[in-house]
């Protein structure tokens, strides 16, 4: 992972883009007409070359020298491809899990943090920050293992956290959706995953919320309900 192309991917800005783009096109009509025989000044093909130069210099230079979407798309998903297996390898598992619900990864980007960088995506305007939560959830047939791992975009940083709940003990799960405002006026939907014990949350978890961990969440509730029968 190259975090120092990460780190100005979050710092940087499009302007560059918006400057140069413009002027490329003005320097490759240049050029254009004059292939066309459509001549407005002198030296018009060397001046549409120059100005198509610069423009694409200032518009794609900076954006090579960073990481894209793609990139962090791209290592979000080579450091949580495969998470669950690793988990259930690693604690020995694989005979105890519960084969009506598959161990699954969920995960997103963290936004509540203060010291964490963001910045929203020019395509696709999805916003990404600088540091990932991922979360294996494997049930076994009396509770659930959840192995939450979060790491940085921008540094080498990685913490593993193991949580363990008898089906017996816990309330229920719930996706719950925030809305949080970023310093810029940003408006982002902040969901999570989260469990109750007696009343009250023991763990949250963030999480896309699409109708996969939805159905997760009523896989496990019933499994709730009939250790409490």
């Amino acid at each position: 992972m190259d975090y120092g192309k990460n780190l100005k991917y979050f710092n940087s800005t499009d302007k560059l883009f918006y400057i140069g783009l413009p002027i490329l096109i003005v320097g490759a009509l240049l050029v254009v007409c004059e292939l066309l025989w459509f001549f407005f000044i002198p030296y018009q093909m060397f001046i549409g070359l120059a100005i198509a130069v610069l423009g694409a210099a200032l518009a794609f230079v900076p954006r090579s020298l960073r990481a894209s979407e793609k990139d962090l798309d791209a290592i979000v998903s080579a450091m949580t491809d495969g998470y669950a297996k690793e988990v259930t390898e690693n604690l020995g598992l694989e005979k105890q899990i519960l084969r009506t619900i598959p161990p699954t990864v969920i995960g997103n980007y963290i936004y509540d943090e203060k010291d964490i960088l963001m910045r929203r995506g020019k395509d696709d305007r999805k916003c990404r920050t600088s540091k990932y939560s991922a979360a294996a959830i494997i049930c076994t047939k009396n509770g659930m293992v959840i192995s939450q791992k979060t790491f940085s975009l921008i540094e080498e940083a990685t913490k593993e956290a193991l949580h363990e709940f008898l089906f017996a003990d816990i309330d229920s799960l719930a996706v719950i959706d925030n809305e949080l405002r970023h310093e810029d006026g940003t408006k982002i939907k902040d969901s999570r995953l989260v469990i109750t014990q007696n009343g009250k949350e023991v763990l949250n978890l963030p999480t896309v919320h699409v109708i996969a961990v939805d159905r997760l969440c009523e896989d496990i509730n019933r499994m709730i309900a009939s250790a409490k029968s």
